[in-house]
């Protein structure tokens, strides 16, 4: 008997001693003895080891394009201090040579990419918003920034002020995750989860109209003419809204998505480029829409792995960056013609590896000085685009020099 108790109690003590490993993630399952523990260490330790491999193969495959820019490991001579301490969440050019920035650590950035400097001089902080500051939209007539957070505040922002000048508190029960500026400066339009797409008098912050659509969870949009806004949601689609006489309506609604688009930019008044939601290569492509007639997507560009977070127009309808959280930025051969069908002679130009080492979250273009803007998870980076149209091949009128990345681990 006390052979039979000892037997059932050092039983007992191996399977709470199992128990407390599994609990602090050292054992593998319920089934794991004492010595698989150091056999599923071992085996994490060659998972490691794997993946450090394929990130070095990973890195090469992104050395030898048609940049400048390398293996984001071999350049932080290149690197400086950013402004933020938390990811980027959205990047938007202001004044020439200006652009603004905003973060989970809940402030907002106006600063000044001089050319000849070594890094970006701040010229205003904002820190008023009580959480993350999701989104911004830029008013160039005005010179003024409006934001969004997920303190479920909007608020409006004017050089030279310390303080905002305008804050909305009650436009949205959930996460405002879009907004947008009128053409004419006017009129502001904000979406969120809660389902809602509303309208907003900028002149006195008034709520002008209020659409709640079932199922319509928001995550994109813009402007598409001085009547319309276009809008991308979760559940596949994308909608028009026409704005005339101070409403909402829904006059289109485009759909066919394999995951929900993220991004949105738009060119000419009626060409829409979009980036989606992916995993693995599925999902993650970049459409084109023709918005006049047939509404329909005349260009579908395929080649991130992860989801796609930021897309823009470069100078015309066939040029087009992307950032996506696989780490890469890819500008596009969109070959959009004013007649034509869904193209097969879309092509990657330029495909490179971001600098900062981490995701990337969002874009922004400066068209008159050719600068692209990449915010991430750990910083943003400025790239300076060329395109020589002297070139006869035309896979290579198009690269990218990396100018400076800012860092916000980077010490001063």
């Amino acid at each position: 008997m006390r052979l039979d108790t000892s037997v059932k109690f050092s039983f007992f003590n191996t399977k709470l001693f199992n128990r407390i490993l599994r609990l602090m993630g050292i054992c593998a399952s319920s089934n794991t003895t004492m010595g698989s523990t150091f056999t599923s260490m071992e085996d994490k330790n060659e998972a490691k080891k794997k993946q450090g491999q394929q990130s070095n193969s990973r890195s090469g495959k992104y050395s030898n394009n048609n940049s400048t820019t390398s293996d984001h490991n071999s350049i932080s001579n290149n690197t400086t201090k950013s402004h933020h301490t938390e990811p980027i969440n959205d990047i938007i050019v202001g004044r020439s040579g200006e652009f603004y920035t905003c973060s989970d650590d809940k402030t907002i950035c106006h600063l000044n990419s001089n050319q000849q400097s070594t890094s970006s001089q701040i010229i205003q902080r904002w820190s008023e918003h009580k959480r993350s500051v999701t989104r911004m939209t830029y008013g160039t007539a005005t010179d003024t920034l409006w934001t969004c957070s997920r303190d479920l505040t909007m608020k409006l922002w004017k050089r030279g002020e310390e303080n905002s000048i305008c804050t909305i508190k009650d436009g949205h029960d959930l996460n405002i995750t879009a907004l947008s500026l009128s053409p004419n400066e006017s009129l502001l339009c904000s979406g969120s989860r809660d389902t809602t797409v509303c309208l907003w008098d900028i002149d006195t912050g008034a709520r002008i109209f209020r659409k709640k659509t079932s199922r319509n969870l928001v995550t994109c949009m813009q402007w598409m003419n001085a009547d319309t806004v276009v809008q991308g949601s979760e559940d596949l689609k994308l909608r028009l809204w026409d704005c005339r006489d101070h409403t909402l309506e829904a006059t289109s609604t485009m759909t066919g998505y394999i995951y929900f688009p993220l991004c949105i930019d738009v060119i000419d008044d009626y060409y829409v480029c979009t980036g989606s939601k992916g995993f693995d290569g599925t999902g993650c492509e970049v459409r084109v829409w023709d918005m006049r007639t047939t509404k329909q997507c005349v260009s579908e560009l395929n080649g991130h792995r992860q989801s796609v977070v930021g897309c823009r127009f470069l100078d015309n309808k066939n040029r087009i960056v992307t950032v996506s959280k696989d780490q890469t930025l890819k500008i596009w051969n969109s070959n959009v013609t004013e007649n034509s069908e869904n193209s097969e002679n879309n092509s990657v130009i330029v495909d490179i590896l971001g600098h900062t080492g981490s995701q990337f979250t969002c874009i922004d273009y400066d068209n008159a000085a050719q600068h692209i803007y990449g915010g991430a998870a750990n910083g943003y980076s400025k790239y300076k685009y060329n395109y020589d149209d002297t070139c006869t091949t035309s896979e290579k009128k198009d690269s990218i020099e990396h100018m400076r990345t800012y860092s916000n681990n980077e010490e001063q």
